[in-house]
């Protein structure tokens, strides 16, 4: 693989001095002028078209938050590689940012910058959306009454295996996830009656910890390539979900420096109620679930009942967040109303 590296690097005129290996996909390269990133990835099609979209329109609104991409030689944004593409970036040192503590207030405002710039609008009715939040509700009880069956079975059962022991603990506080969704869905109809528009913006797709990094407070995201045309909440249930996987996350800091957010990109109330939706999707668990009754249980109790403790956490702290949510919500329609 060093020998493929090198020959990446000399593509855009450099000398490969160091190669250090950061994960099986991203290495650091000390080169004759200084130190970058070399990335190899797998896209389809229209992935790609997507991933280079993003830069082009990273140049047209002079979004400085999206990692830049050097030029090829050949003024190429990356170099084919059989399967994959390698593309190389600047190296920013950033020591432990997907560890506490988190610029969470720097975050958000990055964040919302990206999502204000490249915002459209457009003009909608409530009917628009109704026929989707029915099926939304719909899903949503199906969803409930499958994993009702799940837990009767395996309650059923003499002696439960740990796994299942584990979503018969969980199952109360699914039935909240579950009416709080419902809940939700009558609220954005509501809301969007008021709001009677819907936007959507460049979105990063995979916002992480990991993806964002930041040099003497000059933040940037990393790895655009799920990048899309979205809601600004996908974004933020993307970087929630990523960060509420487990008991002790950060929920309380993750509220209130959400101002930081709002001041940069307020959301509407139909947002709020589409990002409450969103955080709340239980998809996630219950596929865990179905899996197990479908025969996963080969994988090993252990890392079965980790991965579903994950999604339960987030569940959990969604629970939360949705309570958050509507607080904000609740005081928008007084202030409009005074």
């Amino acid at each position: 693989m060093e020998d493929v590296l090198k020959k990446i690097v000399s593509s855009y005129g450099l000398e490969a001095y160091e190669i250090i290996a950061q994960t099986p996909r991203l290495w650091k390269v000390v080169t004759n002028v200084g130190t970058v990133g070399v990335k190899w990835t797998q896209m389809d099609e229209e992935q790609l078209h997507k991933w280079m979209e993003t830069y082009r329109m990273a140049n047209e609104y002079n979004l400085a938050s999206v990692m830049p991409v050097y030029l090829t030689n050949q003024q190429e944004l990356f170099i084919q590689h059989r399967k994959g593409i390698f593309y190389v970036i600047p190296w920013v040192e950033t020591p432990h940012r997907d560890t506490p503590p988190y610029p969470f207030d720097l975050f958000y405002t990055t964040l919302a910058e990206l999502h204000r710039r490249t915002a459209t609008s457009q003009v909608v009715k409530r009917e628009d959306f109704e026929q989707r939040m029915e099926e939304e509700k719909e899903r949503i009880t199906n969803w409930q009454d499958s994993l009702e069956g799940h837990v009767q079975s395996f309650e059923k059962k003499r002696f439960m295996a740990p796994f299942e022991l584990q979503v018969c603990t969980h199952f109360r506080d699914l039935l909240a996830v579950c009416r709080a969704s419902l809940d939700w869905c009558d609220r954005f109809l509501e809301d969007i009656e008021e709001d009677k528009k819907i936007r959507q913006c460049l979105c990063h797709g995979n916002v992480k910890a990991s993806h964002f990094i930041y040099d003497e407070n000059k933040p940037y995201l990393l790895n655009w390539e799920r990048a899309m045309w979205n809601y600004p909440v996908f974004d933020l249930t993307s970087y929630y979900w990523n960060m509420m996987r487990y008991h002790d996350a950060p929920v309380e800091q993750l509220i209130t420096s959400f101002s930081a957010y709002e001041e940069t990109f307020p959301l509407m109330n139909s947002e709020r109620s589409l990002f409450a939706m969103y955080v709340l999707n239980a998809d996630h668990y219950l596929d865990q679930v179905n899996a197990y009754v479908d025969g996963a249980r080969e994988i090993g109790q252990p890392f079965l009942v980790r991965k579903l403790e994950r999604s339960y956490f987030v569940l959990k702290h969604a629970l939360y967040v949705q309570e958050q949510l509507q607080q904000a919500r609740t005081y928008n329609q007084q202030k409009e109303a005074e």
